[in-house]
C-alpha cells in the first residue's frame, strides 16, 4: 500500500509546476552583496510586476547594510536580461529603477541589465529579472558603495570662482531632474554659487574635458522647487558632447548647478550617460548694459536725424517679436511720437551683424509691426542675411508714443556686437516707381558710381541726402534721362527725391 501510494505521488509531482524560491515576489530569496550565479526564470508563473514586458520573473530581496548606492548588474554576462528595482508591498511595489541593455555581454551587444539607486540602512529591495528576452541562466553582482558627497541637490558642494573640480557620476542617481531646457533622465551631482555681492558673469564648463556626454543645468530657487535659469548641451567648439553655459549672477543668489548627462527616455534602448570629468568654473565682473536695454529707458527718435546704438552688452529680452528667427535675443529699446498716422523707420548696420526691430503701442503693449521687410543696410547677421532693416507704419495716433525694440541674436557664442543706426521718417517713403503716371526708373541698386535716371517726363530737381537728414548732392537736370554722380559718397544708404511736374517722390539707394 505504502508503495502504490508513493507512486501516486510521484506521478502527482510530475505534472504539478513546481514553483522555485525566488519565482514570485512573495518568495523572493534574500541575497547579500557579491555575485549570484546561475539564475534562471521559471517560465509559465506569471510572475512579472514591476517588468515594462515580460510575464515570468526571478525574484530577490535585498536589506540594505547601510546607507549608500545600491548596484544590481549582470554585466558578467550569461544572457539578454531585463531587470526592475522596488520596494514596499509586493503587488504594489514602488519602482525605484529599471534598466534594459546596459552593458555588454561579451559578444559585442550592450544587452545586460544594470540599476544604481539610493538605498537606505535596514530598508528591504526587491530585485526582479524578467523573461522580456531570456530565461537565462545569467550571473550578476550586487555592490553598495557609499553615497557620493553631491549626489543629492541638498548635498550640493559650493564652488568659488576659477575652481576646478573632479566629477564622478558613475555611481551617481537622478536627483530633482527639473525638465530645463531638455529633460534630464541621466544620474547627476551638485553643486552651488553664490557671489560675493556683485554681479558677475559666470561661466560653467566640463568643454573637452569629460569622458561622456554631458549636461549642464543651473537653477535658483530650492531643493525640491528648483526654477531653471539656463542650460546647455553640445556647446559649439566643445569635443565630445560635453557642455559650457554662461549665466549671470546677481552677486546673491544661490544658484543650483547639476552635472548630468544625455540619455533617451526611461525604457528606451540607449545607455544612460555617466563618467568622470572635470568642472571649470569662472567668473567675470558683470559689464553695464546699455542705459536703453529696456523699454522703461528708450531713447526718443527725433524726425529724420539717425540715432546712432550700440547693443554691446546688451542683455538677453524676455519674450519675442513675433517675426524673430533667433530664438534668444538682446535687445535696446527706442520711441517717437506720432505726427501723422504713416512713419517709416529704418535701420541700417554699423559693426553690428543685425538689427532687426518690432513696435509696440507702449512699453509691455501690443506689437503693431515687425521688421522682417527688405534689407536697407550693409552687413550680415549670423543666420547669413542682411540685417538692416525697413518697416512702414500706418494707422498710427498722433500725439501718441510708441516705443521701438531693435535686437540682434542673443546667444553670445554667434551674435556680433556692435553699432547701427535707427532712423524715423514721417510718412511713407516710395520704394517703387510714381504710381501718378509720371513713371521713371532708376539703376543700378546699389550703385558704384553713377546712379542713372530716366523719366516720361523732364526730371526737374534731384536731391540726395545721407541717413542724417544731411543733402549731399542736388542737380536741376531738366532732362528726361540724368546720371547722379555717387562716386565720392561714402557706402551706405541714401535717399534721392525726383521731383517731375512739381511732383516729388523719395526712393532709397544703397552706395557700395
Amino acid at each position: 500500500m505504502k508503495k502504490i501510494t508513493l507512486l501516486f505521488t510521484a506521478i502527482a509531482f510530475a505534472f504539478t509546476n513546481i514553483v522555485s524560491a525566488q519565482d514570485t515576489c512573495g518568495t523572493a530569496t534574500p541575497v547579500l552583496e557579491g555575485t549570484t550565479t546561475g539564475t534562471t526564470i521559471t517560465t509559465g508563473t506569471g510572475s512579472a510586476e514591476m517588468a515594462p514586458t515580460g510575464v515570468d520573473s526571478a525574484w530577490f530581496v535585498y536589506t540594505a547594510t547601510s546607507d549608500g548606492l545600491l548596484t544590481v548588474d549582470a554585466c558578467g554576462g550569461g544572457s539578454d536580461t531585463d531587470l526592475s528595482i522596488g520596494e514596499g508591498t509586493c503587488g504594489s511595489l514602488n519602482i525605484l529603477g529599471q534598466n534594459d541593455d546596459f552593458c555588454d555581454l561579451g559578444t559585442g551587444d550592450a544587452y545586460a541589465s544594470s540599476v544604481t539607486i539610493p538605498v537606505v540602512n535596514g530598508n528591504d529591495y526587491y530585485i526582479e529579472w524578467s523573461n522580456e528576452w531570456e530565461e537565462g541562466p545569467f550571473d550578476w553582482t550586487i555592490t553598495l558603495a557609499p553615497p557620493l558627497a553631491n549626489d543629492a541637490c541638498v548635498d550640493a558642494i559650493a564652488l568659488a570662482c576659477d575652481d576646478v573640480v573632479a566629477f564622478d557620476t558613475n555611481t551617481a542617481t537622478l536627483d530633482n531632474a527639473v525638465t530645463c531646457g531638455t529633460e534630464s533622465f541621466s544620474p547627476n551631482v551638485w553643486y552651488t554659487y553664490q557671489g560675493s555681492g556683485s554681479a558677475e558673469i559666470i561661466t560653467l564648463s566640463t568643454c573637452s574635458d569629460a569622458d561622456y556626454d554631458t549636461k549642464l543645468y543651473v537653477y535658483t530657487g530650492a531643493c525640491g522647487a528648483l526654477v531653471c535659469e539656463a542650460t546647455n548641451d553640445d556647446f559649439t567648439g566643445c569635443a565630445g558632447f560635453t557642455s559650457q553655459v554662461e549665466f549671470t549672477s546677481d552677486g546673491s543668489t544661490v544658484y543650483y548647478i547639476a552635472v548630468s548627462g544625455y540619455s533617451v527616455a526611461p525604457g528606451g534602448d540607449g545607455n544612460v550617460s555617466f563618467g568622470t570629468g572635470n568642472l571649470t568654473i569662472t567668473c567675470e565682473p558683470a559689464v553695464t548694459p546699455p542705459s536703453n536695454n529696456l523699454c522703461s529707458g528708450a531713447i526718443a527718435l527725433t524726425y529724420g536725424v539717425a540715432e546712432t546704438g550700440d547693443n554691446t552688452n546688451a542683455t538677453a529680452a524676455v519674450g519675442n517679436p513675433s517675426c524673430d528667427e533667433f530664438g534668444v535675443i538682446s535687445d535696446l529699446w527706442y520711441s517717437f511720437e506720432a505726427t501723422t498716422s504713416e512713419a517709416t523707420i529704418l535701420t541700417t548696420l554699423g559693426t553690428a551683424d543685425n538689427a532687426w526691430f518690432a513696435v509696440y503701442d507702449a512699453c509691455g503693449g501690443t506689437e503693431i509691426g515687425c521688421a522682417s521687410g527688405a534689407t536697407v543696410g550693409g552687413g550680415t547677421g549670423s543666420d547669413g542675411t542682411p540685417g538692416g532693416k525697413e518697416l512702414q507704419l500706418s494707422g498710427l495716433t498722433g500725439g501718441t508714443t510708441y516705443y521701438v525694440q531693435v535686437w540682434n541674436d542673443g546667444a553670445s557664442a554667434r551674435r556680433v556686437e556692435g553699432t547701427f543706426d535707427i532712423t524715423v521718417f514721417e510718412g511713407l517713403l516710395s520704394t517703387t516707381d510714381f504710381d501718378n503716371g509720371l513713371a521713371f526708373s532708376y539703376y543700378p541698386n546699389p550703385v558704384n558710381n553713377n546712379l542713372a535716371l530716366n523719366a516720361q517726363k523732364e526730371i526737374q530737381n534731384v536731391v540726395v541726402y545721407n541717413m542724417l537728414g544731411q543733402q549731399v548732392l542736388n542737380s536741376k537736370p531738366n532732362a528726361v534721362n540724368t546720371d547722379v554722380n555717387m562716386s565720392e559718397l561714402q557706402s551706405g544708404a541714401y535717399f534721392v527725391k525726383v521731383t517731375i511736374e512739381g511732383i516729388t517722390e523719395t526712393v532709397r539707394i544703397l552706395k557700395n
